[in-house]
């Protein structure tokens, strides 16, 4: 729209701005398809577009690739929404439930993958493959408050 305009500021936001989502037991968005990577760096694995800012609930299945012989896993990991939360994958299949902060509307959530194997006492390293399936995300909106102004 043309945010020129007094009318497209403000249906702006009323639309995504003054919404806000909490984590709920509502499955507002899933992926259930299983994807995989064989990355020593993060790869983008699942994308969803969430509308709206808030804290939202995600669950998924995971798993690494097992290793055999002398090679050991040096990590196989999966995160949502920072780094700092990743969780450490094992070879059987888990499920794992994160929940995470969007400030901003309209925002995309890529959810990352990577894994790696060494063969000590080297330093030689390749890609392990990591899975995700059954990703859902849980958010409702959250009640609005009395304090909360319109724009109707």
């Amino acid at each position: 729209g043309d945010f020129n305009r007094i009318e497209e500021n403000a249906k702006y936001l009323k639309d995504y701005c003054l919404m806000w989502y909490e984590p709920s037991d509502e499955i507002l968005l899933e992926s259930l398809a299983q994807k995989s990577v064989s990355s020593e760096t993060y790869k983008t694995m699942k994308t969803f577009r969430l509308a709206y800012p808030g804290r939202y609930k995600v669950t998924f299945e995971a798993r690494r690739d097992d290793v055999t012989g002398a090679w050991v896993p040096v990590h196989a990991r999966i995160y949502v929404f920072t780094q700092a939360q990743a969780v450490e994958l094992t070879a059987s299949w888990r499920t794992y439930t994160i929940t995470g902060t969007v400030t901003s509307p309209l925002t995309t959530l890529n959810i990352q993958g990577s894994g790696k194997k060494t063969a000590p006492p080297t330093t030689h390293s390749e890609p392990l493959a990591v899975y995700i399936r059954n990703v859902r995300i849980y958010a409702s909106p959250a009640p609005m408050h009395s304090s909360t102004f319109t724009l109707d």
